[in-house]
């Protein structure tokens, strides 16, 4: 997992273009059925305690990127994004204590815009227009992990699937004229991920798990900072390309 932060970092570093970089940090919301199956089965194998694990769905992410801008006035931008999210359960009784760690680290490309922008038909700013939209795809890599009384008794290998993303923000206000603080939500599609390891992280063993690949959801609520930093004259085909003059909101 390790070389895999610092390869997925060096390519977010080394992106091209007039880009700012970006900070966030998320509530996350997990939804498998199967996931949740395997908590239910956990309860009634653990039901003589009184005691339970709650759904596995609640969790929390950050994100570090560069938002490159591909035309200012039609407010087209690409975010190129390192999201890591963390999903922790515990189970506690006075002879044991179980827990489980379910992570996810990723890289992600999005298109952000705004459908009016698209037409020249709105003013924009350093990063476009103030409510934005985004949709894009990427690739994640996923492991569990479970810890018995503080020991570490498992830990998967880290497994990699393709997701897809859809969302939308607003640039809300600006600290010192420098960072821009941006609300959003972003929902996150997986439709071939294997959850194997989940059972086994949460059970102790992966008999009867379900076979081949399953959709998993993730929708993140969190708060992005943005760093404004003065923006270089582009010249050539780019420039002629996504750039052309259009119309401001006052000019129509």
């Amino acid at each position: 997992m390790r070389w895999k932060i610092g390869l997925l970092l060096m390519l977010l570093l080394n992106a091209n273009g007039y880009s700012q970089v970006s900070l966030d940090f998320r509530y996350q919301f997990f939804q498998n059925t199967q996931v949740n199956r395997s908590i239910e089965a956990f309860n009634l194998g653990h039901s003589y305690t009184g005691k339970g694990m709650q759904y596995l769905h609640h969790g929390y992410a950050a994100s570090v990127g560069k938002i490159i801008k591909l035309s200012g006035p039609r407010s087209v931008f690409l975010q190129l994004q390192v999201p890591y999210q963390r999903l922790d359960q515990r189970f506690a009784t006075p002879d044991v204590t179980i827990r489980t760690t379910h992570e996810q680290l990723g890289l992600t490309g999005e298109l952000l815009f705004h459908p009016k922008a698209l037409k020249g038909k709105m003013s924009t700013g350093p990063l476009g227009t103030r409510l934005f939209y985004s949709i894009g795809a990427g690739y994640a890599f996923a492991r569990s992990g479970t810890w018995k009384n503080g020991e570490g008794v498992y830990l998967s290998s880290p497994k990699g699937s393709t997701l897809f993303t859809v969302g939308m923000g607003q640039r809300r206000a600006m600290i010192r004229s420098r960072i821009v603080v941006s609300p959003f939500i972003k929902i996150y599609a997986s439709p071939w991920r294997e959850i194997g390891d989940y059972q086994k992280a949460i059970l102790g063993t992966a008999l009867n798990a379900p076979s081949g690949s399953h959709i998993v959801w993730q929708t993140n609520f969190g708060i992005e900072f943005t760093w404004l930093k003065k923006e270089k004259t582009r010249k050539g085909f780019w420039r002629q390309l996504f750039h052309k003059r259009v119309k401001s909101a006052t000019e129509i």
